[in-house]
């Protein structure tokens, strides 16, 4: 389990950051595909550049919380994202981060 794993590297608290990415970008994919995307997902856990918040939204999320990000990499991570999103939607001639949102799935 992802406890047992990551137990080295435990806080006192808990687990949280870098280690909880892949594991929280698969649940994001699991309820994006399980709800057909019909509810909005606020992705968390291990965000720590425009790529990560890129992979999250490809795997379904309509929100990125970017909270230790931005305490991390300070409010210079948010130009970031955002051009990288820009940069993506005009790669893949969209217009929204909605047509973005569970492009992985393929349920669109």
């Amino acid at each position: 389990n992802l406890r047992q794993r990551h137990a080295r590297n435990l806080p006192a608290a808990g687990l949280s950051g870098q280690p909880l990415f892949d594991y929280s970008t698969s649940l994001v994919r699991f309820f994006y595909s399980y709800t057909e995307g019909a509810i909005p997902i606020i992705a968390a856990g291990g965000v720590s550049s425009p790529e990560d918040a890129y992979k999250k939204i490809i795997a379904g999320a309509s929100l990125v919380q970017i909270y230790s990000s931005i305490i991390f990499n300070c409010f210079s991570m948010i130009n970031d994202i955002y051009a990288y999103l820009r940069h993506m939607l005009d790669k893949h001639n969209l217009s929204t981060i909605k047509e973005l949102t569970g492009r992985e799935i393929g349920l669109k």
